[in-house]
């Protein structure tokens, strides 16, 4: 539910959601929090989701803070999975921070996956870190991979130095 005011200024209050059925339950909520003043802003968005069914569990969520004033702008973006099935469990995470001023920006992202299996394991990483001043940019990516079977077993790293174009 959205409420607009006479000058301008607005809220949003939080939606819900539930179902349940004979086998499977699910739960979801979405909290925003809004401020705007002649072109300075700063949004708070919550999501939020739960899954449960006789053999599998699903939870997420996504956090989103944003800053501006005019041109202005500060980010950061979270987002969470996970998953457990009678047999298997994925865990997943990105981090993104982001920060910009006319036409000068920085990006810090990290992905985080893992997997499990009941013979087989995986692990992933991937970082980047990215800036630019007016179209002249830099740009740093590590990225990781473990893997390990009942009879296997695989490491890999891969960096990418830092380049301008």
């Amino acid at each position: 539910m959205r409420i607009e005011y006479h000058n301008g200024l607005s809220a949003t209050l939080p939606k819900y959601y539930t179902s349940t059925k004979t086998n499977q339950a699910i739960s979801a909520a979405k909290n925003t929090l809004q401020s705007n003043i002649n072109g300075v802003s700063a949004n708070l968005a919550n999501n939020y989701y739960t899954s449960a069914k006789t053999d599998q569990a699903i939870s997420a969520a996504k956090n989103t803070l944003q800053s501006n004033i005019n041109s202005v702008s500060a980010n950061l973006a979270n987002n969470y999975y996970t998953s457990a099935k009678t047999d298997q469990a994925i865990s997943a995470a990105k981090n993104t921070l982001q920060s910009n001023i006319h036409g000068v920006s920085a990006t810090l992202t990290n992905n985080y996956y893992t997997s499990a299996k009941t013979n087989q394991a995986i692990s992933a990483a991937k970082n980047t870190l990215q800036s630019n001043i007016n179209g002249v940019s830099a740009n740093l990516a590590n990225n990781y991979y473990t893997s390990a079977k009942t009879d296997q077993a695989i490491t890999c790293c891969q960096k990418y130095p830092a380049e301008q174009y």
